[in-house]
């Protein structure tokens, strides 16, 4: 856990960051749309050695009771670790967790699935928080990607350039995630985005596009920045939200609502036929509700995450909604310097 945003940002930052800068030039050279999508399809490939490489999560497999599978996990884990692990340790681990799984079905708990997560009114109001969240970002980062034209720059260079802010925006997640909270992060960046789109398309409407062509190239490159750093944040915010029980599915649904919403993407970019501006001032709005969306969900850091629906009801029940850890750790620190 203590690696979790390390992991997560950097991987993400550095492989997406490079597919990103090579795109426009491989379909510029490619000259063919074919011959462009197998060269985009041929990383895809790489997906089906995953089972052979990477162990599967020895903690969802637990919760649906794969026992065995999950003792095999953890042993190649400790293995790769050189960590010397005593059969009885995990046998007693299994234990554990069968008798927890015994004493729940003789109170007869019903088997989680991704639609409890709507039965209980505060996991309800978290869940399509995050949906709502997740159809903003995917919407805002899609149309700030593709909205390349018309900035007196070719959109080829523009959006081979501005592809650094992935690396750059995973690195600053790495430094400050963990200092300023999820919530925290989740929340300033989507509202930082949203002044800083809110100034491209104000400065779009007034500016020729021509003669200010590096001023709008580097506003178009931050508010790329903000939005790469919302979305980054709010994918390992959702992961630590939902409960371990339908984490996989969960992650899905909610990644799957988000990329159906970029279907109207191509509708957003064409208001700038109607307005030059329109497509930033949608963007920026969207932004803007999705950081006050923020505001109404729990800080996960240093907190026990939700194995179960039941936890995930119950979750940072005593938080209230302007909870954010980086002001209670600095409070603290005054008090016991007062003390």
């Amino acid at each position: 856990p203590q690696k979790r945003t390390l992991g997560l940002n950097l991987i993400t930052g550095v492989f997406y960051f490079t597919g990103l800068v090579l795109t426009p030039w491989f379909a510029l050279w490619s000259g063919s749309w074919r011959l462009y999508l197998y060269i985009a399809s041929m990383p895809a490939l790489i997906v089906f050695t995953f089972p052979f490489l990477i162990c599967e999560s020895a903690q969802w497999l637990i919760t649906t009771q794969r026992y065995e599978r999950a003792v095999k996990c953890l042993k190649r884990v400790a293995k790769i670790n050189k960590r010397e692990v005593k059969d009885e340790v995990f046998e007693e681990f299994v234990a554990y967790y069968q008798e927890k799984v015994a004493d729940e079905r003789k109170l007869k708990i019903t088997k989680d699935t991704f639609w409890g997560m709507f039965r209980t009114p505060r996991l309800r109001k978290f869940t399509t928080i995050m949906v709502l969240k997740s159809m903003f970002i995917s919407l805002a980062v899609d149309v700030i990607s593709k909205n390349m034209e018309g900035m007196g720059s070719s959109p080829f260079f523009l959006f081979s350039a501005t592809s650094v802010v992935y690396i750059i925006g995973g690195f600053s997640i790495i430094l400050l995630q963990n200092r300023i909270g999820r919530k925290g992060m989740a929340f300033s960046t989507l509202l930082l985005s949203a002044v800083i789109v809110a100034t491209t398309g104000f400065l779009i409407a007034t500016l020729d596009t021509e003669q200010h062509a590096t001023i709008l190239a580097i506003m178009v490159g931050l508010g790329r920045y903000g939005v790469v750093v919302s979305y980054e944040a709010e994918a390992q915010y959702a992961s630590e939200f939902i409960p371990t029980s339908v984490r996989g599915r969960g992650m899905a649904n909610i990644h799957v609502a988000g990329f159906a919403f970029t279907s109207l993407s191509s509708y957003v970019i064409y208001l700038g036929y109607l307005y030059k501006p329109l497509p930033s001032i949608f963007v920026s709005i969207i932004l803007f509700l999705g950081a006050i969306l923020c505001l109404a969900l729990p800080e996960t850091m240093n907190q026990k995450l939700p194995q179960t629906l039941k936890d995930g009801e119950e979750f940072a029940r005593h938080q209230r909604w302007y909870y954010f850890p980086c002001f209670d750790r600095q409070q603290k620190q005054k008090d016991a310097e007062n003390n």
